[in-house]
């Protein structure tokens, strides 16, 4: 090994190097050119991702009846502190420029308020952007100097002791908000608001546990791991927020009637029972030669069943979703037609994996129908469904 370092060092020390002497340039210029540099490129793409943020929080906000398999409790506020920044990815350079984009000089070790969804309890309770958490509960909020464990005492936000391990970096805040969720009582939050301190009181609410992303990619597209959405930047530059609406709830609609679950159960059965067929084979000839696979066909062929099906019923469902949000749901089918206009022959193929644009066109517009007549008749605003499904209000 010790050879081989001293080989490496007569390397190094032998390459060619160039040959003039150069400006000096101090590492605080750098940065900021390649903050200049770099801010319009993560200024726009945080307002894209502003954008989808808040028509997400307009649908998971209004649907936790529908999201039963997936909620959970909320203020309605995002926030920013030091912990957050300490584990993102994000280089050095995009940490200031995410403190730039909030208006924050310094990332303190208390949570500061970077957005409020309209109409929660975070709204109503009358926080706003730039607003610092001092305390949740009566606790206050503690920045850990080092590994540890935190224990919050009876009293407060809780009424037992509890242990939780924490990093260097890490603050006990998620954990105080993560307990004050559970109590049936509004909770007392701490507030400093420039020189004033504030002093409010919020209950949670339930909400839909999906969250969604944009992705830099030039495709017209959405798609959904069923517990997160991600849409392509392209969508995000061909679509209105009516249509961003239809796209979400649709998404969420995958989750919610558990479509990506379907579609690998779906998958595993046509593995196995292509395999079992391909065994049989085997055994019956002596030969294991077929050119492909009987598991992996019968994989990609229980992938695909009930494909389009399952569009569709994301589809209708995802029209609920919009209308119980407040959206309406009048004209919202000329997305499809849209859509459609970059290639109308492939988009109304009927041997792929979505629907003809043209079907989905007329499914949108049925039930657009459906939900006014459940309006005008004052029904619920609910899927109807084959089991008889009913939620309890």
């Amino acid at each position: 090994m010790s050879r081989l370092l001293v080989v490496l060092i007569y390397f190094i020390i032998s390459c060619a190097a160039p040959n003039t002497y150069r400006p000096d340039i101090s590492q605080d210029d750098l940065d900021k050119e390649m903050i200049f540099q770099m801010e319009g490129k993560f200024n726009n793409s945080m307002n894209m991702e502003a954008r989808l943020d808040s028509i997400v929080e307009t649908i998971v906000w209004k649907n936790a009846p529908l999201c039963s398999n997936n909620i959970q409790k909320r203020y309605g506020f995002y926030y920013l502190d030091r912990s957050i920044l300490y584990k993102s990815k994000l280089s050095d350079i995009q940490k200031k420029l995410l403190l730039r984009y909030h208006g924050i000089d310094r990332a303190l070790p208390f949570p500061i308020i970077t957005g409020i969804v309209p109409g929660s309890p975070a709204d109503l309770s009358g926080i706003i952007d730039g607003d610092v958490i001092i305390s949740v509960g009566g606790k206050g909020i503690q920045e850990v100097k080092r590994n540890g464990v935190i224990i919050i005492r009876k009293g407060g936000i809780v009424s037992r002791p509890e242990e939780h391990k924490l990093f260097k970096g890490d603050s006990n805040f998620p954990i105080l908000l993560k307990l004050s969720y559970a109590m049936e009582k509004p909770v007392h939050f701490k507030i400093k608001r420039g020189d004033s301190t504030l002093h409010v009181s919020m209950k949670s609410s339930d909400t839909c546990n999906y969250s969604a992303s944009v992705v830099e990619n030039t495709s017209v597209n959405a798609w959904t791991d069923g517990s997160r959405i991600y849409v392509a930047s392209g969508m995000m530059d061909f679509a209105s927020d009516a249509d961003l609406a239809l796209v979400i709830a649709h998404e969420i609609a995958h989750c919610t009637e558990g479509h990506i679950t379907k579609k690998k159960t779906n998958m595993w059965t046509g593995l196995i029972l292509g395999s079992l067929a391909e065994t049989a084979m085997v055994l019956a000839t002596g030969s294991s030669s077929y050119g492909s696979s009987l598991g992996a066909t019968g994989a990609k062929a229980g992938a695909l069943m009930h494909s389009q099906a399952f569009e569709e019923e994301a589809d209708y469902v995802g029209m609920y979703l919009m209308a119980r949000a407040g959206y309406t749901t009048k004209g919202v089918e000329d997305f499809w037609r849209r859509m459609a206009k970059s290639n109308p022959i492939g988009s109304n193929s009927l041997a792929g994996t979505h629907p003809p644009t043209a079907k989905r066109y007329l499914l949108l517009s049925k039930t657009h129908n459906e939900i006014e007549i459940k309006k005008r008749k004052g029904l619920d605003m609910i899927p109807s469904r084959k089991d008889g499904y009913t939620i309890q209000h």
